[in-house]
């Protein structure tokens, strides 16, 4: 896809197909997106022993974000209760 906003459109859509599969688990969702959820579902099944190398290191790297941007929120939610206007 070559449209930058049908791609995240699209993108959103499938995250969103895949939150729903995995019962709302969003670290299933990111890894299935990932690899497959083919692979997803094999892992789960026992099919298959481990996830890719990459998809669980991408994992890592998307938890970590998203601890980091929870925090910022927190703070900057903070500050404006604070600064009650």
């Amino acid at each position: 896809i070559f449209d930058p906003a049908q791609s995240i459109r699209r993108g959103v859509y499938y995250l969103g197909y895949l939150l729903k599969k995995y019962d709302g688990s969003e670290k299933l969702a990111v890894q299935a997106y990932n690899c497959g959820p083919g692979r997803m579902d094999l892992y789960l099944s026992g099919k298959r022993r481990t996830l890719p190398l990459e998809t669980v290191r991408h994992w890592k790297k998307i938890s970590k974000n998203m601890q980091s941007y929870a925090a910022f929120q927190q703070k900057s939610a903070t500050m404006l209760a604070s600064n009650d206007l």
